[in-house]
């Protein structure tokens, strides 16, 4: 019975090919993972802008719809997104029931409440991402602005929507804009049509 090499360095060479077995499907899940969460906001996003729609054509397409519905809608402090997202909680006493008897496109259940460690601590949030603004900007587009994204998030937000991974620290062209903050990217979302002003 001499020494053998190949009996004594069989199991390294089993837990070499294990571990890199294992951190492959790591990278792999990571991977997945991120572009399961954009898939979320572009999909929270599109719900968020179809719910906006209906109560535009519902009201029937006011003028400075987005203004008339924040001054006649919303009780004081509450925004056009917890709107959307808290539908009653936020509407002023004199319209609950009607706005309660809408039959609305339904959000998806991964557009919630959350308690988080930005801003005020609870916010609206989606993916794991609190939504700082849901707002129509001054060209009329709708705006969905994210807080402390990730960057292969926004990597794979860059493939969804424009099909290409250009990161930098700022973009403010197409229907992604992000710009890198100390906390992470912040995100927003544009979309395809704009509202009447």
């Amino acid at each position: 019975m001499g020494f053998n090499l190949k009996n004594k360095a069989l199991p390294w060479v089993m837990v070499a090919a294990v571990i890199i077995g294992v951190s492959y499907g790591v990278s792999q899940c990571s991977i997945y993972a991120e572009k399961y969460t954009a898939n979320q906001l572009t999909g929270a996003f599109i719900a968020l802008n179809a719910k906006y729609s209906y109560l535009d054509e519902h009201f029937g397409n006011v003028p400075h719809f987005y203004k008339a519905l924040n001054q006649a809608l919303i009780k004081e402090n509450y925004s056009v997104l917890e709107l959307l997202v808290l539908d009653e909680k936020v509407v002023v006493d004199d319209s609950v029931d009607d706005y309660a008897g809408l039959s609305f496109p339904t959000l998806p259940s991964y557009i919630h409440e959350h308690h988080t460690q930005y801003g005020a601590h609870v916010a609206i949030t989606v993916g794991g991402y609190p939504v700082v603004e849901y707002a129509q900007n001054d060209d009329g587009y709708m705006v969905m602005t994210l807080a402390q994204v990730s960057q292969n998030t926004v990597e794979a937000l860059e493939q969804i929507i424009d099909g290409v991974t250009l990161l930098e620290n700022e973009n403010t062209k197409g229907h992604l804009h992000y710009r890198l903050t100390s906390m992470g990217f912040e995100v927003s979302l544009l979309s395809d049509i704009p509202y009447p002003l």
